[in-house]
């Protein structure tokens, strides 16, 4: 339940999502992601485009690090045949 976990959650979202602010009311969880005291339609498209621009930059990182393994793993290989024909 959810009244039993409560605490918990809200140490939780509060550690990992340091710019948010937790308002608690019965069994529901409000999160203020401006810090102003409210939440708004404004802080739900903020939070939205910040998931969108963090998901999109995920996505550039992931492919520059399979372009990074797949050229150190071609230039181990060059570098084996390299080896292999001068021997």
């Amino acid at each position: 339940m959810l009244s039993e976990r409560q605490g918990s959650l809200i140490d939780y979202i509060s550690k990992t999502y340091t710019n948010v602010v937790v308002f608690v009311q019965d069994n529901w969880l409000r999160l203020d992601f401006n810090k102003d005291g409210t939440v708004s339609i404004d802080d739900v498209r903020k939070a939205m485009h910040e998931l969108y621009e963090f998901l999109k930059n995920y996505d550039y990182i992931e492919a520059t690090t399979k372009i990074k393994s797949g050229v150190y793993e071609e230039a181990k290989r060059y570098i084996k045949s390299k080896e292999y024909r001068e021997a």
